[in-house]
């Protein structure tokens, strides 16, 4: 697999004073381990199982405070507060809605597209709700993090672009991908510092077409393989010639298997250019971050962590994901003028002027 380093060169984004500045590096860590993190996650399994569900809201902080804890910046790890309580209520409302819809539409199968109707509008409030929730509950040297957006700003990109999507023959989706990234970074604020997405959209446009054109060419190639390889197996198949057709039966695997591997590498493409994308053009005031995630480590993780968790039919998924979340974090880098003890220290005095944020009553997480 090539990889081409798109945006995993920090070089790309020092052409503008607003992007990536220099300063002191601070490299972000990752201190979980595998055979630690299975004892929890064997123990959510099971207590999720037992209770028909109920648990899964206590799994998931417990999950969410094992990787937060773990994960170091300059001697000071991240947490996450949220009550397990908040979180169940918030997917008993979500199991409650889609029980009202799957009931409705069995009495009345006429109404589903206006109950679609009834519930595009709510998508954006819905998503707005979730990110507000994870970021009021994670929080840094004791300053949490937050996020403001706006019902109408979320309207447009979450709803209205979306649709552009059928007129375009999705060719707009670059242009969603970076408003959704920059919708997200710009509402969201440590402490009372603004985070800013200064990336240009003509990366997301790059990305996107050099993995079309990847995907283009491996679809030529499986067309020349079956053409000039496979079309005789299948016709000697048709023509109930097993003698002939046996020593051959192997090579049907040959395209299945070629298949998965291009999707997973354009999949690891993608993922790894657009988070280097994504964290290279996010500034906190000063404050710059440089990804670099290859696609070929991307790639390998998610080969070897798919063919592990097959051949231990599960039971490797929390040594899969420990492996996916050291190799993203400590590939992360902060880049300050000046120590992060300042910032911290001007943060929390902002933050002493400004008074205590009082969480809004109907701060729920709804996302499942």
């Amino acid at each position: 697999m090539v990889d081409t380093g798109i945006v995993s060169d920090r070089s790309v984004y020092l052409e503008s004073e607003e992007t990536v500045p220099g300063g002191k590096p601070a490299a972000f860590h990752f201190t979980g381990d595998a055979f630690e993190y299975f004892k929890i996650w064997i123990v959510n399994v099971v207590l999720t199982v037992l209770t028909l569900g109920i648990y899964s809201a206590w799994a998931k902080v417990r999950r969410k405070r094992y990787f937060y804890g773990n994960t170091v910046l300059e001697g000071s790890a991240f947490e996450y507060t949220a009550d397990p309580v908040t979180i169940l209520k918030g997917r008993m409302l979500a199991f409650a809605v889609f029980m009202a819809y799957v009931l409705t539409v069995n009495v009345y199968p006429l109404a589903e597209p206006f109950l679609w109707l009834i519930f595009l509008p709510f998508i954006p409030w819905v998503l707005i709700k979730a990110l507000k929730f994870n970021a009021r509950n994670s929080a840094y040297r004791h300053i949490r993090f937050n996020f403001d957006a706006g019902y109408r700003d979320a309207l447009f990109v979450f709803i209205i672009i979306p649709l552009s999507l059928i007129f375009t023959l999705g060719l707009t989706y670059p242009w969603f991908a970076y408003r959704q990234r920059k919708f997200v970074s710009d509402h969201h604020r440590y402490g009372l510092s603004m985070f800013r997405f200064h990336a240009r959209i003509a990366e997301f446009y790059k990305i996107y077409g050099l993995a079309l054109l990847a995907l283009l060419a491996a679809g030529s190639m499986i067309g020349v393989c079956y053409a000039y390889f496979l079309a005789p197996v299948f016709e000697a198949l048709n023509q109930n010639r097993p003698a002939e057709f046996e020593p051959l039966s192997g090579i049907l695997w040959i395209p299945a298997g070629f298949a998965f591997l291009i999707y997973l590498g354009l999949f690891a493409f993608l993922r790894a250019q657009l988070q280097n994308l994504a964290w290279n053009g996010t500034r906190l005031e000063e404050i710059g971050f440089e990804s670099r995630l290859r696609t070929s480590g991307i790639f390998w993780l998610y080969l070897s962590n798919s063919i592990a968790v097959i051949l231990s039919a599960g039971f490797l998924i929390p040594w899969a994901q420990i492996r996916m979340a050291r190799y993203r974090i400590e590939h992360l880098t902060l880049f300050s003028p000046r120590s992060m003890d300042h910032f911290i220290a001007g943060e929390l005095e902002k933050a002493g002027a400004a008074g205590e944020e009082v969480g809004e009553f109907f701060d729920l997480d709804i996302s499942i």
